[in-house]
């Protein structure tokens, strides 16, 4: 008998023979009661069981520590929102933004846009591997009518002046002194 209900062919009509009668036997009150007072038995022995009252406790915390509640994971989704800063640079007026706030562009896909290759070069200002424009620069140049170069852009005189060889040494000490 033990070799035949270890083949899965025998065990599973075997429980689906047994779960059948389980229901139709739950189903008399009378056998529901006395399974229920044999359950408490069961259940009150456990509890007087030293050991097996603290397996019981440490069962239940490993259950506790392991599950997070669904207000932890919004505030865990929360902080990792928060800790990704804007570290996306716009390719035209040099603003950093959020990844969503921005979007991926190419010369390519301006120049189909009929832009020429002195707009380009206004527009996309810093040379990136990836061009990125917020929206602010893209409503700008994606303008169906007339494509105008953004008031914002680095290349109206807003970029910041390189650095004087005599500033120089002082910034990087700063940053060595700061850790950046």
């Amino acid at each position: 008998m033990r070799l035949k209900r270890e083949d899965p062919e025998v065990r599973t009509p075997e429980k689906f023979k047994n779960a059948d009668s389980m229901r139709l036997r739950r189903q008399d009150p009378i056998a529901r009661v006395s399974e229920r007072t044999r359950n408490a038995e069961i259940m009150r022995l456990r509890r007087e069981d030293e050991d097996e009252r603290e397996k019981e406790k440490l069962a239940y915390r490993k259950k506790k520590s392991n599950e997070i509640s669904s207000y932890d994971k919004l505030l865990i989704k929360y902080i990792a929102k928060i800790r990704q800063a804007p570290t996306f640079i716009c390719s035209c007026c040099g603003g950093l933004c959020y990844e969503e706030s921005t979007s991926i562009t190419s010369k390519e896909e301006l120049r189909e846009k009929g832009c020429s290759e002195e707009f380009l070069s206004a527009v996309l200002h810093y040379n990136q591997d990836i061009h990125r424009l917020c929206c602010t620069c893209k409503s700008y140049v994606f303008r169906k009518d007339n494509k105008k170069l953004p008031r914002v852009a680095l290349a109206n005189g807003l970029d910041f002046p390189d650095i004087p060889d005599e500033l120089k040494v002082k910034h990087e000490c700063a940053l060595v002194f700061l850790n950046i």
